[in-house]
C-alpha cells in the first residue's frame, strides 16, 4: 500500500492550498498546519471533515513516533494544538453548514464520496494510445468509487471536425467496455442519457453565451472589439520581438452602455481578464502548484496581457471556457488527463475564481514517450489503435490493461488484471516522469490472455472461436494438402490448442501473429512427417533398437475404443525392458555359471512376474533388493559387488527404456520436432496416423541398419584389400 509519508504530504499540499484559496482567510493558516492529530484518522480543523487514509486500515495502526507521524516530510506538531471540545461530529456539521462546497471538495480528495469524471474528445481523428488511457483512468475512478463515468464530445471547433469521426470514437469505447452513464446515446445520435445534457459542446452554445454574460457583469471579462487587421499586428510586433501572443487590453475600459451598444451591431469577441497572479491549484500527482504571475510585457511602453478569448465572434465558445462551464454544470469532481494539460490549468483555475466555483481535483498523469524520449505523436503507427486491431491483433482487455500501466502503480504482484479487477484495485496513484512505450509487456499479457481464453473458453466463448478461425486460417494458407480431414480440423486445432496451452509465451514479435506460430509450430498435426526422417540423436543408454520396435508396436495393440492419454501413457509406463544379466547358457560366459548371477537373474524374472504390468511396481522391487544387498555388503555377510553392480544396470535400464521410448516416438511421431507430451500426442493424431507413421520409422530405421552395415562390410573388404596389395 502507499506510504503514510505519501498521504501526508498530500494532504499538507491540500491544507496548503485550502489555506490559499479565496474562501478561507490568512489568519486560518496557523490553524490549518496544527490542527491534524490522529484521533480517528486525519482531522482537518479548518474545515472539520474528516480525511481517511488511502491506505486502508485503522488510524489506531498508524505508528507514531514522539506525538508526531513517522515521516521526515511533515511539519505538524500534533501536541500544539487540540480538538475543540465540542464532538468531532457537530464540529464537521458547522463546517460544512459555514461552507458546504469546500468540505464536499475534501472529501472528494480522499475518494469518500463517489467520483463524477469525464472523458471528452473532439471529434477531430481517431482515438490513439494515450487518449484510451485517459478514458480508462477515469473510468476506473468513477467506477472504484461507485460514482459515473462521462462521455462529452468537444466539438467547440467545427472547422477541425472530420465527419464521422463521433461515431468511429464511440464504436472504438464500446468495443474496449468503456460505457458511460451519461452522455450520448450510443443507438441514438440525436438522444443523451443523463440529467446534465446535450452532451456534445455544439448543443451546448445558449449555456456558454449566458455564462460569457454572467462573467461580464461580474468585471471578470469584458468584450474587445478589435478587428482582425489590428489584432494581426499586434501579433506580429510581438512574434518580432521573440514573445508570446497577447492583447494591450485596448476595449478594457469601454464604458458598458457604450460596449453593449456596439454589440448590437459590431463583431466581438470576450476575453477573460487574467488576475495579477493566476491562483494556485492541487494536483494529485504534482501535489500543490503555487502562485503564478500572468504574462504581462511592454510593447511600445504599453503593457500587453495574456487575456485569453473565451467567446468567439461567431459567438462559438472556445475549448478552454466551455471545459470549465460544462465541467461544473455536470459536476464533475476529478479530472484526469495528461500532464500537457498542465499549462493551461491556471488559466482554468482563474476561470473557476472568476464564477466563484470550486474546481474539481485535477490528477496530470505522465507522457507516453517513445525510446529516444519523444512524446508520442497520435499520427504514430505505435499511437494508432487501428494497429492492433484486426485478425491476430490484440484483445481489447489486453490493451486496456497494458495502457492502464503506461504511469499507474498498484498493488498487485502480478501486472496481469481484468478491467473488473482493475476497478477493484484502482487508486489514482501515478508516476512523476515521463512513461516509454515499449512492446515486451504487451506481448506477455497478450501470450497469458491467449492461454486463459483457451482454459476457460466457455466463458470467453467469441474468442476462442475467433481464434479457432484465425488457426484454421492459417492452416490453409501454410499447407496446400492436409493429412487429415476438413471436418476433422476444428476438433484437432480446439484439442491441440489445449495441449499446447503453455507455449504461447514463446511468441515474441507483435508483427507476427499467434495463430501463425502456432502452425509453424505443430506443422506435423496437419501434414505428413517427411518419407526421409532426420537423423535422431541417441540417449547415452543405448537399448538394441529390436527391443524399442518390439516396445512401441506392444503399444499399437492398444484398441481404437480405449485409445486416449491416460490409456497410451500407462502403456508406456508398463513397459519393461528385457533383461541384461547374463544368461547361464550362454556359452562362454564363464561369470555368468556363479550362484550370485544365477539368483539374480531368478529374483528378476520373479519380480517381473509378481509386479505385471507395473513398471513402478517393478523398479520398487528392484530398490528393495539393492538395498538389502547393500546391508549385506556393510555387515559383512557378503563381499561380492557383481550383485549389486547387476541390480543397479538393471535399474538404469529400466529406467532410461521409457526415455528411449518417449526420444523414439517423437522421432517417429513428429519427426523429432517439440509439442505435447507423447501419449497426448498419439492422442491427437488418432491410432491410425500413430500406426501408420510407427510403422513408417521402423521400417526407416531398418534400412539405415542395412545401409549401414553393408557399408561397413565394404569398408571392411576395403582394407582388407589395401593390405594385401601391401603385402604383395
Amino acid at each position: 500500500m502507499y506510504s503514510l509519508s505519501y498521504f501526508t504530504k498530500l494532504l499538507l499540499e491540500a491544507l496548503d492550498l485550502a489555506a490559499l484559496d479565496w474562501r478561507v482567510e490568512e489568519r486560518e493558516m496557523k490553524s490549518l498546519r496544527a490542527g491534524l492529530r490522529p484521533k480517528t484518522g486525519w482531522v482537518c480543523q479548518a474545515c472539520n471533515c474528516k480525511l481517511r487514509l488511502l491506505s486502508t486500515g485503522p488510524p489506531s495502526a498508524v505508528k507514531f513516533k514522539g506525538g508526531k507521524p513517522d515521516t521526515a516530510e511533515t511539519i505538524l506538531d500534533i501536541e500544539q494544538k487540540r480538538l475543540p471540545s465540542k464532538s468531532f461530529a457537530q464540529d464537521r456539521n458547522d463546517r460544512e453548514r459555514a461552507d458546504p462546497e469546500h468540505a464536499k471538495w475534501m472529501r472528494a480528495l480522499s475518494l469518500d464520496e463517489p467520483a463524477r469524471t469525464r472523458f471528452a474528445p473532439s471529434p477531430t481523428g481517431k482515438l490513439h494510445l494515450g487518449s484510451i488511457r485517459t478514458a480508462l483512468y477515469n473510468y476506473l475512478l468513477a467506477k472504484h468509487t461507485g460514482g459515473q463515468f462521462l462521455l462529452r464530445i468537444e466539438d467547440t471547433d467545427q472547422k477541425r471536425t472530420i465527419e464521422g469521426a463521433e461515431s468511429q470514437l464511440i464504436q472504438d469505447l464500446r468495443r474496449y467496455g468503456l460505457d458511460w452513464d451519461e452522455g450520448p446515446d450510443p443507438l441514438n445520435d440525436s438522444q443523451s442519457k443523463g440529467p446534465y445534457g446535450p452532451y456534445r459542446q455544439s448543443l451546448r452554445n445558449d449555456i456558454y453565451r449566458q455564462h460569457a454574460k454572467e462573467i461580464i457583469r461580474t468585471g471578470h471579462a469584458y468584450r474587445c472589439f478589435c478587428s482582425a487587421e489590428r489584432l494581426d499586428q499586434l501579433a506580429r510586433q510581438r512574434n518580432d520581438m521573440g514573445l508570446p501572443l497577447g492583447y494591450d487590453r485596448k476595449c478594457l475600459n469601454l464604458p458598458a452602455d457604450e460596449a453593449d451598444a456596439k454589440a448590437a451591431t459590431d463583431p466581438f469577441v470576450v476575453r477573460l481578464k487574467v488576475p495579477d497572479q493566476y491562483p494556485p491549484f492541487f494536483d494529485m500527482v504534482h501535489c500543490k502548484i503555487g502562485r503564478m504571475l500572468r504574462p504581462k510585457t511592454k510593447l511600445q511602453g504599453q503593457d500587453v496581457f495574456d487575456d485569453p478569448i473565451l467567446l468567439k465572434t461567431d459567438g462559438h465558445a472556445t475549448y478552454h471556457f466551455a471545459n470549465v462551464v460544462d465541467d461544473h454544470l455536470m459536476k464533475i469532481t476529478h479530472v484526469i488527463r495528461g500532464s500537457e494539460w498542465l499549462s493551461s490549468t491556471p488559466l482554468h483555475t482563474a476561470l473557476y475564481k472568476a464564477f466563484e466555483w470550486m474546481p474539481p481535483i485535477f490528477c496530470h498523469v505522465p507522457l507516453i514517450v517513445d525510446t529516444e524520449g519523444q512524446k508520442l505523436s497520435k499520427r504514430d503507427e505505435a499511437s494508432d489503435l487501428a494497429t492492433y486491431e484486426g485478425p491476430g491483433g490484440v484483445y481489447p482487455e489486453v490493451l486496456l490493461n497494458f495502457v492502464a500501466l503506461l504511469g499507474w502503480s498498484h498493488t498487485e504482484n502480478n501486472d496481469y488484471m481484468t478491467l473488473k479487477k482493475m476497478e477493484e484495485l484502482f487508486l489514482p496513484k501515478f508516476t512523476k516522469g515521463n512513461v516509454t512505450l515499449t512492446f515486451e509487456k504487451l506481448h506477455y499479457l497478450q501470450n497469458l490472455h491467449t492461454q486463459r481464453i483457451i482454459k476457460e473458453s466457455s466463458a470467453y466463448p467469441q474468442e476462442f472461436q475467433s481464434l479457432l478461425d484465425d488457426v484454421q486460417h492459417q492452416v490453409h494458407k501454410q499447407f496446400s494438402k492436409l493429412e487429415v480431414s476438413e471436418s476433422a480440423l476444428p476438433h484437432l486445432i480446439s484439442s491441440l490448442l489445449r495441449a499446447d496451452t503453455k507455449r504461447w509465451l514463446k511468441r515474441k514479435a507483435l508483427n507476427t501473429s499467434a495463430a501463425e506460430d502456432f502452425v509453424t509450430r505443430n506443422a506435423f498435426f496437419f501434414i505428413p512427417t517427411p518419407s526421409d526422417l532426420p537423423f535422431r540423436k541417441p540417449l547415452k543408454l543405448i537399448h538394441p533398437k529390436s527391443d524399442i520396435h518390439t516396445a512401441v508396436m506392444a503399444l499399437c495393440l492398444t484398441p481404437e475404443s480405449a485409445w486416449n492419454t491416460d490409456a497410451i501413457h500407462a502403456a508406456i509406463n508398463a513397459l519393461i525392458p528385457p533383461s541384461d544379466v547374463p544368461d547361464s547358457s550362454a556359452p562362454g560366459s564363464a561369470t555368468a555359471q556363479s550362484k550370485e548371477i544365477l539368483e539374480l537373474k531368478s529374483k528378476l524374472k520373479s519380480f517381473r512376474n509378481a509386479s505385471g504390468s507395473s513398471i513402478a511396481r517393478f523398479e520398487e522391487m528392484i530398490e528393495l533388493e539393492l538395498n538389502r544387498v547393500r546391508e549385506l555388503r556393510s555387515s559383512g555377510i557378503a563381499s561380492d559387488s557383481l550383485t549389486e553392480e547387476m541390480l543397479k544396470l538393471e535399474l538404469r535400464r529400466s529406467r532410461g527404456f521409457r526415455q528411449e521410448i518417449h526420444q523414439w516416438l517423437r522421432w517417429a511421431l513428429l519427426a523429432g520436432s517439440n509439442g505435447p507430451n507423447i501419449a497426448t500426442t498419439m492422442e491427437l493424431l488418432g491410432r491410425e496416423r500413430s500406426l501408420q507413421r510407427i510403422k513408417t520409422a521402423i521400417a526407416s530405421s531398418k534400412s539405415r541398419e542395412a545401409s549401414k552395415d553393408s557399408l561397413s562390410k565394404i569398408r571392411s573388404e576395403v582394407r582388407l584389400r589395401m593390405g594385401r596389395d601391401k603385402v604383395e
